[in-house]
Formats: structure tokens, C-alpha cells, sequence
């Protein structure tokens, strides 16, 4: 798997496929191979399928991962800084979970670079109802074995303390307004027109 040196740290990414760029952005915790290998495999046939792994998750490591109340806007700006090092002018951005997330603040700090946009399972604000979900699944004993094991093969021990470190993180941002890119949706739509 590539990397590259991208806004002080390294950051890894598959690269398959030929064509339009076609970007996959995984969610919390995710990597290329545990969020988007069948989506890699079919996609490829078709696109340059680019799925990076973000700072701090998967083979992006060290660092190790941290989040600060704006993190998905640093995905999203390490994200555009790894489409410009490849030479990418213009994609098309799926993601899923803080992936979507990541990938509509990339649509909105960068229109001229994603040229369409699907996004599934984000939220562009946190509800206290988000806060309830994500306390009951703290602990990854709570999680059925199919959906901890692509983790645990990645993170080992460390998937305990990133995942609470994570949900520590969605309690600091719902402290802080809980607003991620809510205010934004018009301008995100209005880039879909």
C-alpha cells in the first residue's frame, strides 16, 4: 500500500483501478479493508478508486490517533492535500459515516476538487439521541463478533481505547454545540445544483 508525507504526518492509501478518481472515505475507526474492499474490488474495474486511511486509523499510524473538536475538518484538509499530491483535479467523494462527514466538509472547503457527492450513515450535527447510541456501544463488548473482528485485526488492544477515545470526542463536540457542517447543508446543496 502507498504513502505519502502529507501535512506532517504519513498517510497510506490503496490507489487502484483507472479512469475518474473516485474517492472512499471510511468511517469511524475504518480503513480501506475493513469499510470499502467489495466497493474497491467493483469500483476499480470502472475508476481510479482512491481510499485513503485517515491520520491515526489503520496503516496511517503513528501518529497516534487523536481529535480535536475539528478533526473530520482535518480529514477532509489531509484528504484534499493527498488528491492534489496525486494530481487529482476533480473526483467524485463517497463516504460513509464520518467518512460522509469528512467528505461533504471536503465538498464545501473544496468544490472545484469533488465534482459529485454520495454520502451515507453521517450527520452534519450530534443530537443527544446520537450521544445515547453512542454510550450503549462504548464498550466494544457490546458488539457482535462479525463487526468487532475486522477492528480487532487491525487495532489488537488498541481498539478499546480508540474507540472510547472517539466517543469521548462526540461528547466534547456536542458540549460544544454539536454542530459539525449543519449550517453549511444549504451551501452543500446549493454546490449539488
Amino acid at each position: 500500500m502507498p504513502s505519502l508525507s502529507i501535512r506532517g504526518v504519513s498517510l497510506h492509501y490503496e490507489d487502484r483501478g483507472e479512469g475518474a478518481a473516485l474517492v472512499l472515505l471510511p468511517g469511524a475507526l475504518g480503513t480501506s479493508e475493513t469499510d470499502f474492499a467489495p466497493q474497491m474490488e467493483h469500483f476499480s474495474r470502472r475508476f481510479r478508486v482512491i481510499a485513503p486511511h485517515p491520520r491515526g486509523y489503520g496503516q496511517s499510524r503513528p501518529p497516534k490517533r487523536d481529535f480535536p473538536l475539528d478533526f473530520l475538518q482535518r480529514d477532509a484538509d489531509d484528504d484534499a492535500a493527498l488528491l492534489d499530491a496525486l494530481g487529482i483535479r476533480t473526483c467524485f467523494a463517497l463516504g460513509w459515516s464520518d467518512g460522509a462527514n469528512t467528505a461533504a466538509l471536503l465538498a464545501l472547503a473544496r468544490p472545484d476538487l469533488v465534482a459529485k457527492l454520495v454520502l451515507w450513515g453521517g450527520n452534519s450535527y450530534l443530537a443527544e439521541e446520537d450521544l445515547k447510541l453512542y454510550r450503549e456501544s462504548r464498550s466494544i463488548e457490546t458488539w457482535s463478533r462479525r463487526m468487532r473482528a475486522p477492528f480487532e485485526a487491525v487495532y489488537g488492544e488498541e481498539l478499546q481505547p480508540l474507540w472510547s477515545a472517539w466517543c469521548d470526542a462526540m461528547e466534547e463536540m456536542y458540549a460544544a454545540g454539536g454542530k459539525m457542517f449543519q449550517e453549511r447543508l444549504t451551501r452543500l446543496s446549493q454546490l449539488a445544483g
